[in-house]
C-alpha cells in the first residue's frame, strides 16, 4: 500500500504544480488528471511495446517499430524530466499521441486503431483544456483523418493497406469519426461545463461562509470589548 502511495505521489510531484492549494480551482483537477494518465499510462506502454514492436517486424513494418521506441522514449522524457514544464509537458503528451494516431492510420489504416486514437485524443484535450480545446480538436482530427485519402490522391503514397478499401470508404471512415468526435466532445463538455459551474459556486460559497464568520468573530470580539468596558464604568462608579 506505501509503495503505491509512493507511486501516485512520484507522479503528482512531477506533474502538478506544487504550489497550488489543493483546491483551489479546476485546473489544479486537470493537473491531477494529467498525472493519473500518466501514472497509469506508463507501465502500460512497457507492457504493450513488447508485442506492438513483435508484430511490426513480424509484418516488415519497420517504420512503426521505430517510431513505436521513439514514442516510448519520449514519454518517460516528458514525464522524467525536470526541465519541461507541465504546461509543455501535457502539450508534448498530447503531440506525441497526434503523431502516432496519424502513423497508425497510414501503416495500418481502418483497421488499426488510429481513428480511435484521434477519438480518444479529443476527449483527453477536453478534459486537460477546456471545451474550446476540445471543439478546435473535433476540427483537427477531421482534416487528419483526410491524410490518407490526400496522399492516396496526390500519389505520394502507396499502401497495400488500402487495396481493399475505395475512397468512399476512407472518407466514410473519416465522416463516421467526426460524427462520433461530435457527439462525444459535446456530451462530455456540458457535463465538465455544469460540474465546473457547481465548483465555482461552491467555492464562492465557501469564501462567502467564511467572510462572515470573519464578520461575526469580529462582531463577537467588540462585544466583549463592550462588556468589558461596561463593566470597569460600573466598578469605577461603585
Amino acid at each position: 500500500m506505501n509503495l503505491f502511495a509512493d507511486y501516485t505521489d512520484f507522479f503528482e510531484r512531477k506533474l502538478v504544480e506544487q504550489d497550488r492549494n489543493r483546491h483551489e480551482g479546476i485546473d489544479y483537477w486537470r493537473d491531477k488528471l494529467f498525472s493519473y494518465l500518466i501514472m497509469i499510462l506508463a507501465p502500460v506502454s512497457i507492457i504493450a511495446y513488447i508485442p506492438s514492436v513483435f508484430m511490426s517486424i513480424w509484418s516488415n513494418i519497420y517504420a512503426l517499430a521505430v517510431f513505436d521506441t521513439i514514442a516510448l522514449i519520449s514519454l518517460f522524457i516528458i514525464v522524467f524530466s525536470s526541465n519541461i514544464s507541465i504546461k509543455s509537458k501535457k502539450i508534448l503528451f498530447l503531440a506525441l499521441f497526434y503523431i502516432l494516431a496519424v502513423i497508425l492510420m497510414m501503416y495500418l489504416g481502418p483497421n488499426g486503431p488510429g481513428y480511435i486514437y484521434l477519438l480518444a485524443l479529443s476527449v483527453l484535450i477536453l478534459l486537460l483544456y477546456n471545451s474550446k480545446a476540445g471543439y478546435a480538436s473535433i476540427v483537427l482530427n477531421f482534416f487528419l483523418s483526410l491524410i490518407p485519402i490526400a496522399a492516396m490522391e496526390i500519389g505520394t503514397y502507396d499502401s497495400t493497406i488500402f487495396d481493399e478499401y475505395a475512397l468512399g470508404a476512407i472518407a466514410a471512415f473519416s465522416m463516421n469519426l467526426l460524427m462520433m468526435n461530435v457527439i462525444t466532445v459535446v456530451g462530455v463538455a456540458i457535463i465538465i461545463e455544469g460540474m465546473q459551474k457547481s465548483f465555482i459556486q461552491e467555492n464562492t460559497l465557501r469564501k462567502q461562509l467564511k467572510n462572515e464568520s470573519i464578520k461575526l468573530n469580529e462582531a463577537r470580539i467588540k462585544a466583549e470589548q463592550s462588556d468589558k468596558l461596561k463593566s470597569a464604568f460600573l466598578a469605577n462608579m461603585s
